[in-house]
């Protein structure tokens, strides 16, 4: 009987906890759902209000704010944006790209992932020194250890500057639009030059 009691008081404990975490974490159900939809160009500016909902569950749950859960929702986040960078440029196939057009729409592809990845790590540090500026030493980032957050994002950013070196190779490369026949600029390959 009294280990039932106490299951039953860890039962209760785990149930409460579980109340809290879902009425914080909720506060993080829409703007996620807006950057699991989003394009690469539009994740800058939905990061700083994800960025904030995790400040919120940080500084007010009772059960949710440890290291290792903080750790692992940046995380997710991080994956998120990675997903949504690395789709946009499945699509335009840098390395499959023809004509000066397809390799230019990489190139773009290419930079909005970019600066999408940039702009997490960037809106991370304006987020946790915020944070440090609102609670004491004892509750801010600055002790977390965030090392396993970003290795995937900067694995994914070093990939695409790579890909961009390519696409901008390729560009040199790109047979150049069709002149007309008339058009001074263009070399006139319609006749031989008979001396």
């Amino acid at each position: 009987l009294t280990d039932f009691e106490g299951q039953r008081g860890a039962i209760a404990r785990e149930a409460e906890a579980a109340r809290d975490n879902v009425k914080f974490l909720s506060c993080l159900e829409a703007p996620c759902a807006e950057l699991a939809a989003a394009p690469p160009a539009a994740v800058p500016a939905l990061l700083p209000r994800v960025l904030n909902c995790v400040r919120i569950v940080w500084s007010l749950s009772a059960h949710y704010n440890t290291p290792e859960r903080l750790v692992g929702l940046l995380r997710r986040i991080a994956g998120e944006v990675v997903a949504r960078c690395a789709a946009a440029v499945r699509a335009h196939n840098p390395l499959a790209a023809r004509g000066e057009a397809g390799v230019r729409a990489a190139v773009v592809a290419l930079a909005e992932s970019i600066a999408a990845c940039e702009a997490l790590k960037d809106c991370y540090a304006r987020t946790a020194a915020a944070v440090a500026r609102a609670l004491p030493a004892a509750r801010n980032w600055e002790g977390v250890d965030v090392t396993p957050v970003f290795p995937v994002v900067e694995a994914f950013l070093q990939r695409c500057r790579d890909l961009s070196d390519v696409c901008e190779a390729q560009l040199q490369f790109v047979p150049a639009a069709a002149a007309s026949p008339g058009d001074p600029a263009s070399p006139d390959t319609s006749h031989s030059d008979q001396g």
